[in-house]
């Protein structure tokens, strides 16, 4: 692997120890391993530092005493590193041996690729994503569930990539970055990569899903917040990153089928929807700053909109 190709592999615990030790070993098996790998702990109570420093010394270990977060913890391990190539991966993914290998491939080719994913299948074999899409009107990020009709090559430009197997190119993350943070913090967990691919696509920067890198996506690890928090979280950051990345000429145009479709989802979650709204209201004068930037350095149009 040349200088320019160079990879650190970011890894965020949390009682992970179930999934951790075999997401390891599918780094460390790379055709094209990365140079470095950090995990960054929030504050497990399993042995992960134990279990890394007994099995994989080489691995940079840094330990939060609290839970910061996905966001904090992703920006942490990404300031260890010093690599052109960023790859995040959740304990839960095993990747297959090629997977860099490919992305990289692809990313050659492509020099305005910000960030690149493969193809993530679940362990039954369906799939779990394939980039995350973005309508128009119903403006809220999902993973594509269609892998890419490119018969294994190829890659397909998406919105954005979703982190639990993502390559993010250094200099994406550095012209997208607010002051030192390149996820916002804020998100703590929940479409906080959507809101980093939406930051990147203002910038001009573009996304692919390359279906013949893969992994397997157990879906667990960093889950465990199958609750009313959780949702409400993930409501939101999902304001939030409308608040900082639509632009006021896009909504007004767009108004009327927002707002009918807005209203719908409150009718529909009223335990919730209309809660996490509230609470992203409480914290739009903080994101001001992001919003002010993001708007007024974009460079690209409207063309990130495409329908999932």
């Amino acid at each position: 692997m040349t200088p320019a190709e160079e990879v650190g592999a970011v890894l965020v615990a949390w009682n992970s120890m179930a999934w951790l030790p075999g997401a390891v070993r599918s780094l460390t098996a790379q055709s094209r391993p990365p140079s470095a790998i950090v995990v960054v702990d929030n504050a497990s109570e399993d042995g992960v530092g134990d279990f890394l420093a007994r099995e994989h010394p080489g691995v940079i270990y840094r330990r939060n005493e609290t839970n910061e977060g996905f966001a904090a913890a992703v920006n942490q391990g990404i300031h260890t590193l010093a690599t052109p190539w960023i790859l995040t991966l959740n304990p839960d993914v095993v990747l297959d041996p090629r997977y860099l290998e490919r992305l990289l491939d692809a990313a050659g080719e492509r020099p305005k690729a910000g960030s690149l994913t493969g193809l993530l299948l679940r362990p039954d074999g369906s799939v779990d994503s394939a980039g995350l899409g973005l309508h128009r009107f119903l403006l809220r990020p999902l993973d594509r569930r269609v892998a890419p009709a490119t018969n294994g090559t190829g890659a397909e430009d998406v919105f954005g990539v979703c982190a639990a197997a993502a390559l993010y190119r250094r200099a994406m993350l550095e012209d997208v970055r607010y002051e030192d943070a390149v996820f916002d913090p804020a998100f703590f967990a929940y479409f906080e990569d959507a809101d980093l691919a939406w930051r990147a696509r203002h910038r001009g920067w573009r996304a692919y899903c390359v279906p013949g890198a893969q992994g397997i996506h157990a879906r667990g690890a960093s889950g465990g917040e199958a609750t009313r928090d959780g949702t409400l979280r993930s409501q939101r950051n999902r304001y939030l990153m409308l608040y900082k990345n639509l632009p006021g000429i896009r909504f007004a145009i767009d108004l009327a089928p927002i707002l009918c479709i807005e209203a719908a989802r409150m009718l529909r979650h009223p335990g919730t929807q209309p809660a996490g709204l509230v609470r992203s209201l409480k914290l739009l004068p903080q994101r001001r700053g992001w919003r002010d930037r993001i708007q007024r350095t974009a460079t690209a149009s409207g063309s990130w909109y495409l329908r999932s």
